[in-house]
């Protein structure tokens, strides 16, 4: 049971977590202090110091929030998916959880290269856990479908950095924090057009009359 003193603090948590985002979305995270955070909350910085400690555990608490949605969605796709259905489905989630949370995902993107300098090795290989569920996950199905003749021979990378570059244009779009369906199936339609064979989206066409 959740008591009122913990659903405070986590209210308060949540609240810098979103200012801190913003922040570091539009000034660059190295760019941005713990005062400057406390002044877009309108507070003394040293509360910023007591629920996170420093800047880095704060950068930390948003790439944790940018990516544990898409690990734990991964891991709950079903088995015996077709080739083309887990990668639709894996479309979904990474462009599904950027437009749910878009200030952390750009933070994400945007401090990604440098996160072992930011963090540590500890903490960013915690983060990097995280990216390699999804990029394995990718990569292993796009090797399967090829392999089926179901996908054009591409490189699997160039596949997830075309999921990734999705990623990143939705979570520029503005949003209400739920991704909107017909945005989620325009990013199916430009990753599997570009990667199913035509035989086999015939053959699809085909089984859907």
């Amino acid at each position: 049971m959740t008591t009122p003193d913990a659903a405070r603090r986590t209210a308060k948590e949540q609240e810098i977590l979103a200012a801190a985002a913003k922040l570091f979305r539009e000034q660059g995270y190295a760019s941005t202090s713990m005062r400057d955070i406390a002044s877009a909350l309108g507070g003394n910085h040293a509360s910023n110091h007591y629920y996170f400690g420093t800047k880095a555990a704060v950068l930390f608490a948003i790439c944790d929030k940018a990516t544990q949605g898409v690990a734990l969605e991964v891991s709950q796709l079903p088995p015996g998916l077709s080739p083309i259905d887990e990668l639709s489905a894996l479309v979904r989630i990474g462009v599904g959880e950027a437009a749910r949370s878009p200030d952390y995902t750009a933070v994400f993107f945007q401090e990604r290269l440098w996160l072992e300098r930011h963090l540590g090795p500890e903490k960013s290989e915690t983060i990097r856990a995280r990216q390699k569920v999804f990029r394995d996950r990718v990569c292993t199905v796009v090797a399967t479908g090829t392999a089926q003749g179901v996908f054009a021979d591409l490189d699997p990378v160039l596949v997830l950095e075309l999921i990734v570059g999705s990623s990143a244009w939705v979570h520029q779009r503005p949003s209400d924090g739920e991704p909107d369906v017909a945005v989620l199936d325009q990013a199916v339609t430009a990753v599997l057009t570009g990667v199913v064979t035509a035989r086999a989206q015939l053959a699809r066409e085909g089984a859907d009359r």
